[in-house]
């Protein structure tokens, strides 16, 4: 008869001890957790460093616009109004796009210049995605004009995959 070495026996005891003590950490875990509370506490400092960051967004956001309005030749607001979707798509997609490094800036930001300054990189990244796709498709400020939806939506997905780009590669 083959005799089986001790080690079978050795890993199915410590299998077992391990097992036992599992059961026992779930049942304190279960325990504690019942008497555990979070609490929350946010300092003024950190409340008004939010309201910073949240003022300077909101400020580059809004200078983007301003900025993208004016560049651009299309008259996106005025066809917008009209019921233009092409240009809302379009317009939409550069502000989603601006916002998304916006918001993994102030995440990866250890100052408000900082912030700042990934924040007009962004801006200009965003404004040259626009003129690419201009050359890229001939007539293509007609084309949104005319309510071109395909045109509108490639310039909308073109500047939310620069955006979720350059907002990884500023993690």
């Amino acid at each position: 008869m083959i005799e089986s070495d001790n080690s079978d026996y050795l890993f199915s005891k410590q299998l077992s001890d391990d097992l036992s003590e599992l059961v026992k950490y779930k049942n304190n875990a279960e325990i504690l957790g019942k008497k555990i509370y979070m609490t929350l506490t946010i300092t003024l400092d950190q409340f008004f460093l939010y309201l910073r960051y949240m003022g300077v967004g909101i400020l580059m956001m809004s200078a983007f616009i301003v900025i993208y309005l004016y560049i651009t030749p299309v008259k996106e607001i005025r066809l917008i109004k009209e019921g233009c979707t092409a240009a809302a798509l379009s317009f939409g997609g550069a502000i989603l796009g601006f916002c998304l490094t916006l918001s993994s800036s102030a995440t990866n930001s250890n100052s408000i210049i900082t912030f700042i300054v990934w924040g007009l990189c962004s801006a200009v990244v965003q404004l040259l995605v626009y003129f690419a796709v201009v050359r890229l498709i001939p007539n293509a400020n007609m084309e949104i004009e005319d309510n071109n939806v395909a045109v509108g939506i490639l310039f909308c997905v073109l500047s939310l995959a620069i955006g979720i780009l350059n907002s990884a590669c500023l993690s």
